[in-house]
């Protein structure tokens, strides 16, 4: 089974690419950049959350327990699909009070499972796909108190689903020359990414979506997407901005060359 961080390459590649600079490209960039924040204004917003809110609906209950008390009793934690959720005495949302991640985890020989995580200021909301056959978990969190639900007879629909295909229109991308940076190498290269048919290209790696790990990420009130596709070999993350617009693609080949491409327009 692969190990799954999909947070660990990012943090790596933010931090080697802030000691890069922009070489050449400042003055250009000036140009660009101005250009794009007027077209910016007359770009519609995307909605991330539209794709996922029929296959994360649903009122999570089985058998549920409160602590610190460790009383049982009968309970749901249930999701609208706007992304307001509901708990005895408390609701709150999902869209728009929390950094909410999808992960899609594949098992060698065995069913995908999927974990959902909500996380606000003063709360978390926790789904995890059972992966013995003895239905979905739903938690819910705000200190000093949680609620954790087992043995949920409400599936989650999205479990054994691909998050590529739910972003495929969002996500696919013609072939394009982007300019990245090489981690370690320090050297500053235009190279080709493409992403369709659920492949993902930089350069001279394609990463095969449909046999990867799947971790998709909506910020900022869900209007910013990271998706990251990977495996114990190589790694793919491409974030859009709240117009869908590309705005980085960072990578690892399978040959362990690391890749950090800013997308400035």
């Amino acid at each position: 089974m692969s190990s799954f961080v999909p947070h660990t390459l990012l943090t790596a590649l933010l931090i080697s690419t802030s000691l890069v600079g922009c070489s050449d490209k400042k003055a250009e960039s000036v140009v660009v950049q101005e250009g794009a924040h007027a077209d910016a204004a007359e770009r519609p917003l995307v909605d991330y959350w539209k794709p996922v809110s029929a296959e994360l609906a649903g009122s999570y209950g089985g058998s549920c327990t409160s602590k610190p008390e460790g009383k049982q009793e009968a309970a749901n934690i249930v999701i609208a699909p706007d992304g307001k959720f509901t708990v005895p005495g408390y609701s709150n949302s999902l869209v728009t009070s929390a950094q909410t991640s999808l992960t899609h985890k594949r098992t060698e020989g065995g069913a995908s499972t999927l974990m959902v995580e909500g996380i606000g200021t003063d709360f978390f909301v926790k789904l995890s796909s059972g992966d013995d056959g003895q239905g979905s978990t739903a938690v819910f969190g705000k200190a000093p108190s949680t609620l954790s639900c087992e043995k949920s007879t409400q599936a989650i629909a999205l479990t054994g689903k691909n998050l590529y295909e739910l972003y495929a229109k969002q996500l696919d991308a013609a072939p394009r020359n982007i300019y990245c940076v090489k981690v370690g190498a320090l050297k500053t290269s235009d190279l080709n990414f493409q992403f369709s048919n659920g492949v993902a290209k930089l350069h001279d790696d394609s990463f095969e979506l449909g046999k990867m790990n799947e971790y998709v990420m909506l910020m900022n009130a869900s209007s910013v997407l990271s998706y990251t596709a990977s495996t114990d070999a190589d790694e793919i993350n491409v974030v859009l901005d709240k117009h869908g617009k590309l705005i980085s693609v960072q990578a690892k080949g399978k040959s362990g060359q690391v890749y950090s491409c800013p997308v400035e327009a």
